[in-house]
């Protein structure tokens, strides 16, 4: 894999088994756990997220909200999130 192939790789790496997520859709749970959410707006408010690979997920919740296009977080595993304002995309797989 020569440097042209790498980028072109890496440019589609985060959009593998991904799903769209609205403040519409009430309580979304995974199939198989997320390990990445996006942020898509300006701004997302969490009602809540159950998230066993992430330590004090219980914190994120609707007090707080977080700023930023393509904002992200990672962890091992997230298996439901509520999204009260703003627009997400949670990948079930991420390649490195």
């Amino acid at each position: 894999m020569d440097g042209g192939d790498r980028a072109g790789y890496m440019q589609i790496c985060g959009a593998v088994d991904s799903v769209f997520i609205t403040d519409t859709m009430g309580v979304c749970s995974a199939t198989d756990p997320w390990t990445d959410l996006s942020l898509l707006t300006a701004a997302v408010v969490f009602t809540g997220m159950t998230a066993p690979g992430l330590k004090n997920s219980s914190k994120i919740d609707s007090e707080t909200t977080y700023t930023g296009y393509g904002a992200k977080w990672q962890c091992s595993k997230i298996t439901a999130v509520t999204v009260k304002a703003g627009h997400i995309i949670a990948h079930t797989k991420v390649l490195l």
